[in-house]
């Protein structure tokens, strides 16, 4: 059973990892390369929502996995459930204030720049903090 667990942490902090990362250099820069920028932004705003769902999902069950492994649950469970943090930070603030200043057609201002920071940054943390759970997951196949 603990090789199982091993395992399906691993799947789900590595499966989100991957998500994120296409995320951020494939799936938002192709977005933005779109003639209407409006346009670009929904997607894109969408596809963030989905994932940060995502990321509470497989975070948890990253989290439930190292505490049913039981050895060195501290280390284990502690990135997926930052990371899970960072997601329902995303989905919770920083998202929907995001969304209700660009119905506002409130793009370029200065509260907009430091809330769309703060997006990437949040994202940024979560996949440092799942690549952190990885690492520290390298030798649980044994």
């Amino acid at each position: 059973m603990s090789r199982g667990l091993a395992f399906i942490y691993r799947l789900a902090a590595g499966a989100l990892l991957g998500g994120q990362l296409f995320f951020a250099f494939v799936v938002a820069p192709a977005a933005f390369t779109l003639p209407e920028r409006r346009l670009a932004a929904d997607l894109v705003g969408l596809q963030l929502a989905a994932l940060d769902r995502l990321a509470l999902g497989l975070t948890a069950v990253a989290v439930l996995a190292a505490v049913l492994r039981g050895a060195n649950v501290a280390r284990r469970a502690l990135p997926p459930l930052l990371a899970g943090l960072c997601a329902a930070a995303s989905m919770l603030l920083v998202t929907p204030w995001v969304r209700e200043l660009r119905e506002a057609g409130q793009t370029g201002t200065p509260i907009f720049a430091r809330l769309h920071a703060a997006s990437t940054l949040l994202l940024a943390v979560e996949m440092v903090l799942l690549g952190a759970a990885l690492w520290f997951a390298r030798d649980d196949a044994a």
